[in-house]
């Protein structure tokens, strides 16, 4: 996709310039020469580069194939520009949508966290699980507490949630900056 928008603006700006440079040499085109392109596709670029924010967001480096995509797909990239680059609320989920939840995108795989926003139903906020501060706390029968009573909640890392298959096929986990995922390297 990354490349894909590069060069839809390359040849916009080849047909609105009517010449391009290589190496400070200059190409011209002539009165014969003519091109075009549909005014759609300078807002396709926009919504592109929407898309290619939400899951650099998500630090999501492997490429889109635009050519593979399916409408699920699409409206699964619709909702992380909706969740990541517009930080507003996504609406449409399911009702009842589970707390830790798997976007595909093609052959990508993300692992997001899903919260209900408000009372409406179907209306969820989605964030990047390995953006999340994930705490634990003894089971009821041997729960600690700290001086001042208040009961005692341990720090996890996310990645101490993943199986190793996790870690082969999660596209958004950022082992370079998730707090103790240096733990599970090798």
């Amino acid at each position: 996709m990354r490349d894909y928008v590069e060069d839809l603006k390359f040849f916009i700006a080849l047909v609105d310039s009517s010449s391009f440079s290589i190496n400070d040499k200059s190409f011209e085109f002539t009165q014969e020469t003519s091109f075009s392109y549909n005014p759609q596709t300078k807002r396709d670029i926009e919504q592109y580069e929407k898309i290619i924010m939400a899951l650099d967001i998500l630090h999501v480096s492997n490429e889109i194939k635009l050519d593979e995509l399916q409408d699920k797909d699409w409206r699964n990239l619709y909702t992380l520009v909706t969740a990541f680059v517009d930080n507003q609320p996504v609406r449409g989920l399911a009702v009842d949508s589970p707390l830790l939840g798997n976007i595909w995108i093609g052959n990508t795989r993300l692992l997001l966290v899903c919260s209900k926003h408000g009372d409406e139903e179907g209306v969820y906020q989605l964030r990047d699980f390995f953006k999340e501060k994930l705490f634990v706390t003894a089971t009821e029968t041997t729960t600690t507490y700290d001086e001042g009573g208040n009961e005692m909640r341990y720090h996890i890392s996310p990645c101490s949630y993943l199986k190793s298959q996790d870690f082969l096929t999660i596209s958004n986990l950022d082992v370079d900056n998730t707090t103790y995922c240096h733990l599970f390297r090798r």
